[in-house]
């Protein structure tokens, strides 16, 4: 199991209650659990916040390029 799931199911959350606090659809909320889906750096900010951890904690970080560069 991922972290985000794991810190989801400690806190006794299921994704509806979570993507609902996060203002964002249960579909795209388990893509990114399961890894299906990355996501922007403000939106790992925010699911980390959330659960009160780290992003580093819950996220890969990425590398950003500009578009068409």
């Amino acid at each position: 199991m991922n972290p985000l799931t794991t810190v989801r199911r400690s806190k006794g959350l299921t994704l509806e209650q979570v993507a609902k606090n996060l203002d964002m659809h249960t579909t795209v909320l388990y893509e990114i659990e399961k890894g299906k889906k990355s996501t922007i750096s403000e939106r790992a900010t925010n699911i980390a916040t959330f659960y009160g951890i780290a992003v580093e904690d819950l996220f890969v970080p990425t590398y950003y390029r500009a578009k068409g560069t």
